[in-house]
């Protein structure tokens, strides 16, 4: 069975490593990130005419925050993807809506919303602390008012386990799955801390996009790929496409 190393944060990473099991494949679980809540006041949800989310982690941590209400359950939830949106329904959201894609996609679909509902009201984003895409100055630039709160922050792992980087340099990992461009860039640091450089060429790097591949592309991989669709059923598929050939 191929080894495959999971570098997203838990409890992400160990629903994955149960994925992969049942996919046939051994997982190595190495999160790069450790994701905590970020010290928030949260506002009335009145204030708002809809909630933007571009992860699952926001939903998580609004649900947990200690100011939390639930009038923001009956507020619409824009969601980047299908997997997000999910998250919203399980959490009560009862209009929940996915962009099925990406942060472009995202604000074509708050456009829309805007354009259907001509709200007075500002968009409320909840969001981590760092985000790869400037989706508040896309929405000023579209005169969509909003305001943006973080509700969680993601902090680098300082280090590799020991049993993660055996396996490395035993070439007992075929692949390493990329979710994010923030746990692509700290595998990146970790390598580097480690010396790794020159034990990758066995293995290949897997992404959920073009974008967070690009965060990896320097390393010397065997080969660098991303997935069609940009949420992780789609890396799953191309997982399995690219290890059938290998068989």
């Amino acid at each position: 069975m191929s080894g495959v190393l999971i570098t997203r944060p838990n409890p992400a990473a160990q629903q994955t490593a149960r994925d992969l099991q049942e996919m046939g494949f051994t997982p190595y679980s190495a999160p790069t990130l450790k994701i905590d809540p970020y010290d928030c006041t949260l506002p009335e949800a009145s204030r708002y005419a809809a909630l933007i989310f571009t992860s699952a982690q926001a939903i998580k941590h609004l649900m947990a925050h200690p100011q939390f209400s639930p009038t923001y359950l009956s507020l619409p939830a824009l969601c980047v993807g299908d997997k997000t949106q999910s998250t919203a329904i399980k959490h009560g959201f009862t209009r929940a809506r996915s962009a099925s894609g990406n942060a472009h996609d995202l604000l074509d679909l708050i456009k829309r919303h805007h354009a259907e509902n001509a709200p007075n009201l500002p968009y409320l984003y909840l969001r981590g602390k760092n985000t790869s895409q400037p989706l508040e100055e896309w929405m000023n630039a579209e005169n969509i008012k909003n305001h943006s709160i973080i509700i969680y922050q993601a902090t680098p792992t300082e280090t590799l386990e020991q049993p993660i980087i055996q396996a490395i340099k035993d070439q007992k990992i075929s692949y390493v799955l990329f979710f994010s461009g923030r746990s692509a860039e700290s595998f990146v640091t970790l390598v580097k801390k480690h010396t790794l450089q020159n034990n990758l060429s066995h293995i290949k790097a897997l992404s959920i996009s073009n974008s967070v591949l690009g965060y990896v592309q320097e390393l010397g991989w065997e080969r660098t790929l991303h997935a069609d669709t940009p949420d992780k059923q789609g890396l799953y598929d191309l997982l399995q496409r690219d290890n059938l050939k290998a068989l």
